[in-house]
This record gives C-alpha cells, sequence and structure tokens, in this order.
C-alpha cells in the first residue's frame, strides 16, 4: 500500500476502502485473541475451585461475544457493510461487562463504514431521505388535526397529558417573556446558503451584492426588519428618492421558497435540510442569539456547552439513575400546531412571520406541515425548550433535567411519563438510541458502559492524510500504541510533524515533539515553546462587489454590538447611483459630465480597477401611502439563479425604507 504524500490527499475509494477492512480485521482478531484467553483463565479458575465462583455463564457469554467477533469477520471480509452496520450489539445488555474492550473493539469496526457518506451500498440515499421526509411530514399533519380538533372539543388527551402540556405552557411563557421589539434584535448572516447565494459562494460580501428575498409568510414584515439595516438598504435600493420633506429608499425584495435540499448522514442514508431565503435568515438568526442567552439564565439550558449532558451520562451509565433519550427526526416533527398550543400566542405569531411555509423540491412545491426545519436560524433553541418543557413537566422540582437538542436527559424512573408527553405532543422517541435501564448511556458524543467512554472513532470521509492523523490521534488519546504506529505506516514520514495534545488534529500527538524557541517571543518576556502544525484555510472572497462593498465594515462594527456611527453622507451617496469611468473618473446618476466625488469611503472601496456599469431596476420613485408595492411578475428564473425554471414564477415586489435622519 502506497504512503500518502500530503495532508489533503485522499486514497482512492478502493484503497481506502482495504485499509478500513485490514484495520477492522485487526480489531477482530483482538476481540477474539482476548476471548479466548478469557475463556481459558475462566477454565482454570474453574478447575483450582470447582465450587467456587460459577463461570458457566461468563464462559456462555464469552462465546458469544467471539460469535459476535467472527460474524464481523464474515461481514468484513464479504464487505456487506450494510448488514454491519444495522446489526444489533445489545449495547445495554450486562453481555459486555466481562470484557468492555471487546465491546470498544467491535463497536470501532461498525464506526468504520457505517458514517462512511460516500460509500455506496445499492441504496438510493436521496430516496430514502425524501420517503423519511414526506413521513415525517404526514406525522406533523396528524398532530396539526389532533391539535385543532383538541380546540374545537372533539378530542382530548388523557387528564394526565393535559395537565403536563399546561404545565409546559406555564414554563415556556415563564422563559420567553415578552416579544423583542424588531430594534431590540441584532441582525446577522449564517454561514451557509441562501435561496439567493449558493454554499460555495456563500461570503458575507456575496450575500450583500445578490440581494434580498423573503417568504411569503415574512413579507408583512420585511418592513420592519430592513428599517434596522440602513446599510444594507443601502446596497440593495434600486432607487434612492428624496425630497424636501423626506427621504427614502425603494428596496427590491423578491418572494421565494426555501429549497428542500439533502446533505450527507452516513452510508445508507440521506439528511433532509432546508435552504431559506436571505431576509429570513438574517431574522432568524437575530432570534436565534436572543433566545440562547434567556434560556441559559431562565431555565438552565447552556446551548453553548455539551459537557453537563455528557457528564450526567456517565454519571447515568454508573448509577442506572438518570436515563438518556433521544428523538427521531426531531427539528422535522415539530408540528405548527404544536408550536401553537405550547407557545405563547404572541410568540407563536412573531415567530410565524420569520418562517418559511413552502419548499421547492424537483419542481414540486410542497406546503410544510411542520413549523420549522433544519436550516431554519431558530430551529435549534426553538426545539430545545419545547423538550426542556415536556421533559420538566413530567419531573417533580430539583429532578434533574438537561436538554441539548434532542439530546433529552431525565431521571429515569421518569422515562415512561416523558416519552407519553413527546408521543402525544407529536415526536417520536428513538428506541435504538435512548436508554433508560441497563449500563449504557449516550448523550452529545459521549457513549459510555459502566461509567467507562467506550465511542468510536467514525470515519465519515474517505482516507486522506487529514483522517489518517485524526485515528492515529484517537488511538494515541486511548492508549493504543501499537495500532497508532499501524496508522502511521500509510504517512508518508515527510509529513511526519509532531505535537502536544490539546491543540487539534494536524500535528501527530507524541511525547517526544521537538519544540522551538522563537528568540523575539522570549526578549518580549514570554517563555514556552512553538511547534508546527497543519491546518486548512479558509477560501477567501477577494471579488470586489463595487455596489455593496461598503457594508463590510459597517456590518462589523454592527455585529460587535458597538453602535455604529454611519455617516450622513456616506448613507446620501448611493453606490447605486454612483459610477466610476476609468476615463470619465467618477461620477454620480446620469449627469452629461463628469462630477468628482471627493468621499474618501467610496473611494476606498470602489476605486479598484473596477469600471462596470450597474444599472437600476425600473421600479417607480415617487412616494405612496402604502409600504409595501406590488412590482412586476416575473416568469421564470434565469439559469444561474437556484431555482430551475420549470418552477412557479416568483413575484418581486419595493418596499420604501425611510432614511434615518
Amino acid at each position: 500500500m502506497r504512503k500518502i504524500p500530503h495532508w489533503t490527499e485522499s486514497f482512492t475509494p478502493g484503497e481506502s476502502i482495504d485499509i478500513l477492512r485490514d484495520i477492522a480485521l485487526r480489531h477482530i482478531e483482538r476481540a477474539l485473541s482476548r476471548e479466548s484467553s478469557l475463556r481459558s483463565s475462566l477454565l482454570d479458575e474453574e478447575i483450582a475451585q470447582p465450587f467456587g465462583v460459577n463461570h458457566i455463564e461468563r464462559k456462555a457469554s464469552s462465546q458469544r461475544r467471539s460469535d459476535v467477533a467472527k460474524k464481523f469477520e464474515h461481514f468484513i471480509r464479504k464487505c456487506d457493510f450494510l448488514a454491519l452496520a444495522q446489526y444489533d450489539l445489545e449495547l445495554n445488555s450486562p453481555l459486555w461487562e466481562d470484557s468492555i474492550g471487546t465491546l470498544k473493539d467491535l463497536r470501532q469496526v461498525v464506526a468504520f463504514f457505517s458514517k462512511l457518506e460516500e460509500l455506496e451500498v445499492g441504496i438510493d440515499k436521496e430516496l430514502e431521505a425524501f420517503k423519511t421526509f414526506k413521513a415525517t411530514e404526514d406525522l406533523c399533519r396528524e398532530t396539526n388535526k389532533i391539535f385543532k380538533m383538541v380546540r374545537r372539543g372533539e378530542f382530548s388527551f388523557s387528564p394526565r397529558v393535559s395537565a403536563r402540556i399546561y404545565e409546559a405552557q406555564r414554563k415556556i411563557a415563564r422563559v420567553l417573556g415578552p416579544v423583542p421589539s424588531w430594534e431590540a434584535l441584532g441582525y446577522r448572516f449564517g454561514k451557509g446558503a441562501t435561496t439567493l447565494t449558493k454554499k460555495r459562494f456563500a461570503s458575507l460580501t456575496r450575500k450583500f451584492a445578490d440581494g434580498v428575498a423573503c417568504s411569503d409568510e415574512m413579507l408583512p414584515a420585511a418592513q420592519a426588519v430592513l428599517g434596522q439595516l440602513p446599510a444594507l438598504c443601502t446596497a440593495w435600493a434600486s432607487a434612492h428618492v428624496e425630497t424636501s420633506e423626506e427621504s427614502w429608499w425603494s428596496v427590491p425584495v423578491v418572494l421565494h421558497d426555501g429549497i428542500l435540499n439533502f446533505v450527507n448522514k452516513d452510508m445508507a442514508k440521506h439528511r433532509a435540510t432546508v435552504t431559506e431565503p436571505p431576509l429570513n435568515g438574517l431574522a432568524q438568526m437575530a432570534v436565534d442569539d436572543y433566545l440562547k442567552p434567556i434560556l441559559r439564565r431562565r431555565a438552565g439550558i447552556d446551548l453553548t456547552d455539551q459537557s453537563r449532558n455528557q457528564e450526567l451520562a456517565r454519571l447515568g451509565s454508573r448509577t442506572g439513575g438518570i436515563a438518556t433519550l433521544d428523538l427521531k427526526s426531531a427539528s422535522d416533527t415539530i408540528a405548527i400546531e404544536a408550536v401553537a398550543e405550547l407557545l405563547p400566542l404572541d410568540w407563536f405569531s412573531f415567530l410565524s412571520l420569520l418562517r418559511t411555509g413552502h419548499v421547492l423540491y424537483k419542481g414540486e412545491r410542497i406546503k410544510l406541515e411542520k413549523f420549522s426545519s433544519m436550516g431554519n436560524g431558530f430551529t435549534f433553541p426553538l426545539e430545545s425548550l419545547i423538550f426542556w418543557a415536556l421533559a420538566s413537566a413530567c419531573c417533580e422540582a430539583g429532578e434533574i433535567v438537561s436538554i441539548y437538542g434532542d439530546d433529552i436527559i431525565i431521571p429515569s424512573n421518569r422515562f415512561d411519563d416523558v416519552v407519553e408527553l413527546l408521543n402525544a405532543v407529536g415526536f417520536i422517541p428513538n428506541t435504538k438510541k435512548s436508554f433508560a435501564k441497563g449500563p449504557f448511556r449516550e448523550s452529545c458524543g459521549v457513549d459510555c458502559y459502566l461509567g467507562i467512554d467506550v465511542r468510536p472513532y467514525f470515519q465519515k470521509k474517505w482516507i486522506s492524510g487529514e483522517t489518517l492523523f485524526t485515528l492515529h490521534n484517537f488511538y494515541v488519546r486511548e492508549g493504543e500504541k501499537e495500532m497508532a504506529e499501524y496508522v502511521k505506516t500509510f504517512i508518508h514520514p515527510a509529513l511526519h510533524i509532531y505535537g502536544p495534545d490539546g491543540y487539534g488534529d494536524g500535528h501527530l500527538i507524541s511525547e517526544c515533539w521537538e519544540g522551538r524557541r522563537s528568540d523575539r517571543i522570549l526578549k518580549s518576556g514570554w517563555a514556552g515553546f512553538t511547534f508546527q502544525t497543519y491546518k486548512l484555510r479558509t477560501r477567501k472572497d477577494w471579488e470586489v462587489y463595487p455596489n455593496s462593498a461598503f457594508v463590510l465594515p459597517l456590518y462589523t462594527v454592527y455585529r460587535r454590538g458597538e453602535t455604529p456611527v454611519i455617516p450622513k453622507e456616506v448613507l446620501s451617496s448611493s453606490p447605486i447611483v454612483e459610477r466610476y469611468d476609468p476615463e470619465r473618473g467618477w461620477s454620480e446618476g446620469n449627469t452629461e459630465g463628469p462630477v468628482r466625488v471627493k468621499n474618501a469611503f467610496w473611494i476606498k472601496f470602489l476605486k479598484r480597477g473596477i469600471g462596470q456599469y450597474h444599472e437600476t431596476l425600473p421600479l417607480t420613485t415617487k412616494k405612496v401611502e402604502e409600504a409595501i408595492i406590488p412590482g412586476v411578475d416575473l416568469p421564470t428564473v434565469d439559469a444561474a439563479s437556484p431555482r430551475d425554471k420549470a418552477e412557479r414564477p416568483y413575484k418581486k415586489v419595493a418596499i420604501y425604507i425611510f432614511e434615518p435622519g
């Protein structure tokens, strides 16, 4: 087998499979050897003390573990990775108590393949994911129907469930408090794609330049949100109108549905996610930033820290008094009427303005029965709040309830009550990943058996230099030096750089790493050493967008929490009507001759050799009484748009935003 010469280079799929099979067979061989030695020692003890400890059950358990290891070996040699991934290891049984090392070995064998996203196992992953999406929509439709029947008096929950739903309502209302004003929110873009900007182009400057779109649901709130973003309105405006009495921008807004996408999850299926319009994304991220601090202060839910759930999972695996509960497709089963029932009416109405109610998939327009989905900026804190309220409604004051998304931790004796309430509200507990009995617990990336961490390393991509470094360091941290040295044989010696643990996986962890001293740092009064490590560089967007380049520094100041002081002359000089001609110099609007512009702000960001003319959109600029004006109906979207031509036409409207005085 060749040695990989570059940190970012990948082995071919065939080479990757061969390497993973080779390492997996080493784990199986080690497990079989361990169980054989255990049975030999048990036999010796039985001969020495024939009437002592009963060894029959322990030998039988050891034989069962060996049988499982042999099945895994059969799967690996036949390349039947789907059967391997679907095999039930009975994690919550006492089968592994005598040999936790064998459990770790066999789980590692499964983990080499179960999350391998590019591995083909004869399944149409997108089709399976779409079937799951439709199933969750059907479930949400049923949940919506049930809550509507409850309001009409045609159906009622049991008194116990009704009382707990009421208690959850009270808890949610107490945590949320009053709805924030539009001025109180801090708007920001997320890292992902929007309906106007593809993922690979999703830089801030590109999003500033691509314009603005929102869903039908958000159109009534668009003016209020845009009114808080004067710099963006300047960049997005199609016209800047000024009279003796007042001035305003005409901002063209495209009405978009969300785009249903499917992203890699594991070897057998994809995961559904929705790409949101940019204005929805801005407001959703603002709500996300608003909710997280109040959840931490008022409910003890820290969505920036998983350590509490992890420690409670370890404790539960030792004592059995704490249960871990996981849900199937949690974010896709938050039904609209369930949110309407649990949240105060003003909060439900407020969040409903920011959601996307329809998605497009292969030319089909689908009305969503769920309230929010993966891709919605506030889904994570919203689902955390709902699950916390439902779980704590089933528990007494002072009992442990810890939430991180759909990772729920509760007392084991409350497990059945919480499951009953979750089912009533339309959620589906994942029985394979929920544990209330036995020695195993799993939460937030920690898998513990009798308090011992048995979480394996998950291979998600074809093997590369980067993943080999990560696997090597995993073995080092687990104290498996022989396996670490074997992994290192696939890495070219020229790539071997060493460093200490705790600084990522860009270097090989070793106790014998060579540190370097910098004379400059030592002269500055600092002690210590430096070492080399590899790191992926982020892709920079160096393209200049003349109509929006000025927004980035203002946005940066705004996101720091400071009050941006925007010079009036900057706001009044619209980049839409300013033009730069390399031969004629700077000019304004449609004037006959060149007019020199002395604004240093524009010169800094626009005078970079860009001699392009950007015509304004032919929208009306006269003052009207209504804030929202219907614009032109466009028949289709051009080919460069993320939406196909076969999909429904969209509508463009002009929203008038008054300029700050």
